[in-house]
């Protein structure tokens, strides 16, 4: 099973290409960049996942970035029956700044239901599988209108940011916000929530 991954921003991405490289080299991430895409971001964004889904494409792993948390909601909202009707493992990477992860899965529910009004897609309530002192990670449900499963997708999310736990500026060289990033997932507990988390080469088809 392939693995698509929605991510906030551009450090998140390169923070996912860290961890996949440093746990298999040979694992293949494919990266979309939402904030350096030009026109229309939505047509770019379904032609890579048509694209990613094809038997003969060589990558593992779909990581995308989405200018924003409320741009990943709304991307989010808009790809979830898309996404769960082919099945790939479905990840969302997101900083809570301090609040709650069931605040943020409210918050994502209500872009789902407003999105599909007709189809009756909503989301359950969120199941923590791991946590640290930094980081959480959770499954939650894809259900039709009358609550029977659709699918599932998995939540891993900083309690604050990445940027604030890996000492990150955006003002900093891509390098050196690279460096600072490697050596955050140097840290066992990240590496190991992740680890559980995400499916390694083996699991991802």
């Amino acid at each position: 099973m392939k693995q698509v991954v929605l991510s906030e921003g551009k450090n998140d991405v390169c923070f996912l290409s860290s961890f996949f490289e440093k746990r298999d080299g040979s694992f293949r991430i494919r990266e979309f960049i939402g904030e350096e895409e030009d026109g229309q971001i939505r047509s770019a964004e379904s032609r890579e996942i048509k694209n990613f889904r094809e038997r003969r494409n060589p990558y593992h792993v779909l990581a995308k970035s989405e200018n924003g948390k409320s741009n990943l909601k709304q991307v989010f909202a808009a790809l979830v029956n898309q996404l769960v009707r082919i099945d790939p493992e479905i990840v969302v990477l997101v900083d809570l700044d301090g609040g709650s992860l069931d605040g943020f899965v409210t918050d994502l529910d209500e872009q789902v239901r407003e999105q599909h009004t007709g189809r009756g897609t909503e989301l359950g309530d969120p199941s923590i599988i791991e946590r640290n002192g930094d980081m959480l990670a959770a499954v939650c449900e894809v259900l039709k209108g009358n609550g029977s499963r659709k699918g599932e997708f998995r939540i891993v999310a900083f309690k604050q940011t990445l940027e604030r736990v890996a000492d990150v500026s955006k003002d900093e060289e891509l390098d050196t916000r690279q460096d600072r990033i490697e050596a955050f997932l140097g840290d066992g507990h990240v590496y190991d929530l992740l680890d559980a988390a995400l499916p390694d080469r083996e699991e991802v088809r």
